[in-house]
């Protein structure tokens, strides 16, 4: 479950017996609270039933309970993020005092509502490159961003060494597709890039790839290099700590932003086209000629709304240009 989501909780007390002057005892798991009023008259099947909040607990009086099943209904809502242990709930009599019995205890996950999420695919056959997308997965999973603070993806993650794990793999420099250890580290980076826009956190710092790549549209994607010094950097321009979850499973790249705001936010990210720039034909002029394909440059714009209670901003995140790969004639 998440924060402020909210449980229905259902005591069943069932009695051999008809029995009077009962009271019963729910203790309330820390980080939640009563939903309902905190005094509620007739709420159950009882003849004169009584809820009350106090001491941490929600305490149920009946005059009398019927021989069978009675069920005591009430909701809790989750104030905060965290696991918490349920504390069994008891049954005993005010004039005797002999608990007449007790529930069992068990646990509940309370986890924060996600602000919003990405997901990649990750090529199957690319095993080296599959395994430093894994490691880099796992250095930004968890990772808590307070509120003002920057994240930086090239501190986060650290030297990109073999002897830190990386392998080699292909990576793009140059406008071409060469091997590099920590192959495919972009790929996470291009993923919780577009996890960070729609969550409406503040970009500082983005750099697109000289090409574009294959798991996300142009203009999505987020290049970084210890080398070249380009990095991602966002900041948390929110009041409350912002949390960030990374996981692969099967041929998925997961990216979430998680944390507690309690005001609804509406992100909304479109791309725009602004330029096709066809590639020129180079090398031999002759009708004896074989022609490699080329590709097309693009000039493309990102743009992002954020409606919160009916305010709208709206801001242009980047314009990006990819140069063409022009054709190349050449004599076989």
């Amino acid at each position: 479950m998440r924060q402020g989501d909210e449980i229905t909780v259902r005591i069943t007390v069932r009695t051999d017996t008809p029995r009077t002057y009962i009271m019963i005892e729910d203790p309330l798991p820390s980080g939640f609270e009563v939903v309902d009023t905190p005094v509620d008259i007739y709420s159950w099947d009882f003849w004169y039933g009584r809820k009350e909040v106090r001491d941490e607990k929600v305490a149920i009086f009946s005059a009398y309970l019927k021989e069978g099943e009675n069920e005591i209904v009430y909701s809790i809502r989750a104030e905060r993020p965290g696991e918490y242990r349920v504390m069994p709930a008891k049954a005993w009599g005010m004039y005797a005092p002999d608990v007449y019995g007790t529930s069992e205890s068990h646990r509940i996950v309370c986890d924060l509502p996600t602000l919003a999420g990405f997901s990649t695919t990750v090529k199957d056959p690319e095993l080296n490159r599959n395994h430093n997308i894994a490691i880099a997965a796992q250095a930004i999973d968890g990772f808590v961003l307070q509120p003002g603070e920057v994240f930086s993806f090239d501190k986060v993650l650290g030297p990109r060494l073999k002897s830190e794990g990386y392998k080699e793999a292909r990576v793009i420099s140059g406008g071409k597709s060469v091997p590099g250890v920590a192959g495919g580290i972009c790929q996470v980076s291009t993923t919780l890039y577009n996890a960070v826009l729609r969550a409406g956190l503040e970009i500082v710092e983005r750099h697109p790839h000289s090409q574009p790549v294959d798991y996300v549209p142009p203009g999505f994607d987020a290049t970084v290099s210890e080398e070249g010094g380009l990095d991602l950097r966002f900041k948390n321009q929110l009041d409350v700590p912002v949390t960030i979850g990374a996981c692969t499973e099967g041929a998925r790249l997961t990216v979430e932003i998680k944390a507690g705001l309690l005001t609804k936010r509406n992100v909304e990210v479109v791309s725009e086209v602004l330029d096709v720039e066809r590639p020129r034909l180079m090398g031999a002029n002759s009708d004896n000629v074989k022609v490699s394909g080329g590709k097309n440059g693009l000039r493309v714009a990102v743009w992002r709304s954020i409606d919160i209670d009916g305010a709208v901003s709206r801001e242009l995140i980047s314009e990006d240009y990819y140069k063409p790969i022009h054709a190349l004639a050449y004599t076989p």
